[in-house]
Parts: structure tokens; C-alpha cells; sequence
């Protein structure tokens, strides 16, 4: 005789105990990554990285007082290929020249490309799990994610080869302007009224997308983490970006509650999508106006020309090909404009 009292089939998730599990294990990650950085001989300090990791794993920390802090600082500087002033130096020597790859056209039509993609996944709310095409990727977000990852090789392959020159600073700059693009784009694409907001619930990827981005962005920060004490960035604009990032994850967590004269008759809104576009394009702005006015130009400094043919070339070829993709949509926003007007 059956037991009416059990459940004929009982399915079990296990996606909050992976969620929690990511969380909790998100910054280990990131130590671990630390710690491949601070063994290159460009960062060389793994006394100083067990020191931090001890002091922050510890209740009362213990201070191992100036002595012998000093002297295992200076043994970790000892062990470096070069000291700061010579880095300094190196990445100010115009007699080396960055790639063309951070060239003015290369950067420029990688820019247009990460632009186009954040407004079409912010307007579209693309990152919504309820997205038809959350989990696969698109081209044009696979060329505005492998412009960073060639950068992000780049620095490693030069902090364990002591590579420094002004290619360096080119390719941090492009680490940075990705956080300023991947980050508002993951906090603003994702919101879809009518979804509530979890708070008390980890933020763990489960869609392609939002692994892809998340990805990328942690590496970039881990990265960024690894160097705030080099001279490869200027401090104001490292601050900048990290201001726009929190001011965009304050704001990406905005939202009211409507009420209905239906059932469920309360649901849950978000701001429009036309305001979280402007918020994007604002924290743009910011960024490129902050980085013009230090170093009096939006992109890495090369001897490359922005009329050198590989660099005009690649930009229009870009250009063109966003707009033909886009065409339909262009033609249909022309069309709507020219109905107002009439």
C-alpha cells in the first residue's frame, strides 16, 4: 500500500547554497589572484600579502610593530626588478613608444563598440533573466570584452617579464575604462519591473551574460587592486572611477512599488530605462571630461595619430559596421520622427 503522506517526487535547489558559497569564497578568489600578482618581480612582495592576509583573518590583529615591518618592506623591495622611481621613469620615457593597439582609432572604435553594447543591454534590459537571449553572447559583446582582455594579458605578460614602459599606462587606462563601462552596464540591465529585488540574497551569476560580465569585471578589479601603489595611473583618476561606480551601484538599486487595480495589485518598478541610459551616459561624461583635463586626452598616449591610416581605418570600418547592424532599427527611429514632425 503507498504512503499517501510522501511526495512522489521531491526536486531540491541547490542555487542559494552555491549563491552563498560564491559570495563567501569571492574575495579568496580574489586573494589568490593577489597573491600571483605579488610574486611577479615587478610587484614583489608576498611578506607584505601574508601580513595583510593574517591582520584581516584575525579578530584582534597583532601588530608586528615598525621593525619588523620595515625590514621585511625593505626585503620585499629588494627583491623587485625595479624600484618606483625607475618605473616612474620608464613609463615617461617618449623614446618607448606604446603598441598601436592602445592607438587613438584602435581605442576609439573598441569605445564605440563597448558604448553601443552597454545602451542596446541597458535599453533592452538584457541582463533580465527573463531576456530570450540572456544566455548566449552576441559579437558585439565578444569585441567589447577581447579589447580588455588583450590589455589584461598585456599587463601580466609585463609585470613577469618587468616590462614597464609607456604601453603600461596605456593598457591600465584601458582597465579602467572598461570598470567605468562593464560596471554601470551590470548594475543598470538588469532591472525589469515587476521582478523583485533580493536583497538579503547573494548576487550570484546564472545566466552567460552575467557570468561573462561579472568575469571580466572582477578581473579587471583584481588587477587594479594589485597596482594601486604603482605609478601606472594617476590616483584623481582612480578615485573617479571608483566614486562612479559606487554612485552607480546606489542608484541601480532604486525602486517604488505600484499599485494596481488588478491582482497582484502591488508591483514592484524601477526607474525607466530612458533615465538609467542618461545615468550611463552621465558617468561617461564624467570620466572622459576628469581624464581629459589630466592627461588632455581620452585615449592612451601613443606616438600613433589618429590619421595614421590603421587607426582612421579601423574606427570607420567600425563605425560602418555598427550602423548597417543597426540599420533597421535607425531607419524605424527616422521614420518615428519624421510622423511627430509632421
Amino acid at each position: 500500500m503507498a504512503d499517501d503522506s510522501k511526495p512522489a517526487k521531491v526536486v531540491y535547489s541547490c542555487w542559494t547554497i552555491l549563491g552563498i558559497y560564491f559570495v563567501f569564497h569571492t574575495n579568496t578568489l580574489r586573494w589568490l589572484v593577489s597573491l600571483l600578482l605579488v610574486l611577479t618581480p615587478t610587484l614583489w612582495g608576498p611578506r607584505l600579502w601574508f601580513t595583510v592576509l593574517g591582520t584581516s583573518l584575525t579578530e584582534q590583529p597583532l601588530y608586528l610593530g615598525d621593525t619588523v615591518m620595515d625590514a621585511w618592506s625593505q626585503r620585499d623591495s629588494d627583491g623587485r626588478c625595479k624600484t618606483w622611481s625607475e618605473k616612474r621613469e620608464a613609463i615617461t620615457n617618449s623614446a618607448s613608444s606604446a603598441s598601436g593597439w592602445y592607438g587613438p582609432g584602435a581605442y576609439l572604435a573598441w569605445l564605440i563598440t563597448a558604448y553601443a553594447t552597454a545602451l542596446s543591454s541597458i535599453w533592452h534590459s538584457k541582463c533580465s533573466q527573463s531576456h530570450p537571449d540572456v544566455d548566449s553572447l552576441d559579437v558585439e559583446m565578444l569585441l567589447t570584452i577581447g579589447y580588455p582582455l588583450v590589455a589584461l594579458g598585456d599587463v601580466l605578460l609585463r609585470l613577469i617579464r618587468c616590462q614597464i614602459d609607456p604601453g603600461m599606462t596605456a593598457a591600465v587606462l584601458v582597465l579602467l575604462s572598461t570598470l567605468t563601462i562593464i560596471g554601470p552596464l551590470t548594475r543598470l540591465s538588469w532591472q525589469e519591473d515587476g521582478v523583485e529585488l533580493e536583497i538579503d540574497q547573494p548576487s550570484f551569476p546564472q545566466t552567460a551574460k552575467e557570468w561573462t560580465w561579472k568575469t571580466i569585471r572582477f578581473l579587471c578589479h583584481t588587477v587594479v587592486y594589485a597596482i594601486l601603489a604603482e605609478p601606472y595611473v594617476d590616483p584623481r583618476i582612480l578615485i573617479t572611477v571608483y566614486v562612479l561606480l559606487f554612485v552607480s551601484l546606489l542608484y541601480s538599486g532604486v525602486y517604488g512599488e505600484a499599485l494596481l487595480d488588478k491582482d497582484p495589485y502591488r508591483q514592484v518598478v524601477y526607474r525607466p530605462r530612458r533615465e538609467r541610459v542618461a545615468a550611463f551616459c552621465i558617468v561617461q561624461l564624467i570620466f572622459n571630461v576628469v581624464l581629459f583635463s589630466m592627461s588632455h586626452s581620452i585615449w592612451p598616449k601613443t606616438d600613433a595619430s589618429l590619421l595614421d591610416l590603421d587607426q582612421i581605418a579601423g574606427l570607420c570600418l567600425t563605425t560602418a559596421t555598427l550602423v548597417y547592424s543597426r540599420r533597421e532599427g535607425i531607419i524605424s527611429l527616422v521614420k518615428r520622427l519624421k510622423r511627430r514632425r509632421a
